[in-house]
């Protein structure tokens, strides 16, 4: 005759319920509460997004155009750009895609050589890319190197500022 310890608990409450009775017991619980009502997103309302398929004939065009914008001085220009794109080959440019194209183009160019992005396209396609490309390159480089100066003109004329403020104050 051994004396069961419940802790508090009958020895009815102390047997473990089936699995079975468990599931019921949380479903009784939880259809105790008000049903809530969550609306729904209709997928036939959502607009697919098109990818943008670059090829030769738009390469060519958007370096010509970035020469000719310049939005590495304006950062506002890439929308522009994008915009005149898409009226132009009925495609879903944005700004992002078209500025991270060129800079692809150029990195391939830069890293790897010219002979890598050679899929499509006529030998006077090649060398009218290549060579939009150079200016291309030289124009974004012009451009990093005009900001570095500025930036260190910048940062000469604030060290210059605080050490006259520094001599005024000790005057």
């Amino acid at each position: 005759m051994g004396v069961s310890v419940a802790y508090g608990c009958s020895n009815k409450e102390s047997k473990k319920k089936a699995p079975g009775d468990q599931r019921e017991a949380i479903f009784q619980f939880l259809s105790s509460f008000p049903a809530i009502s969550i609306p729904t997103m209709e997928l036939t309302n959502q607009v697919e997004k098109k990818k943008v398929r670059f090829h030769m004939e738009i390469d060519i065009f958007l370096l010509k155009e970035v020469l000719d914008s310049n939005p590495y001085a304006n950062h506002n220009m890439w929308k522009d750009l994008a915009a005149m794109m898409a009226a132009e080959f009925q495609q879903p440019f944005n700004a992002r895609n078209v500025r991270e194209r060129v800079e692809y183009i150029l990195k391939v160019i830069t890293s790897k050589g010219r002979i890598l992005i050679r899929k499509s396209g006529s030998e006077e396609q090649y060398c009218s890319r290549d060579l939009l490309l150079e200016d291309v390159k030289t124009l974004r480089n012009d451009f990093k190197t005009m900001q570095s100066n500025r930036l260190r003109k910048d940062e000469t004329n604030e060290a210059k500022r605080l050490r006259d403020e520094a001599a005024h104050a000790q005057v």
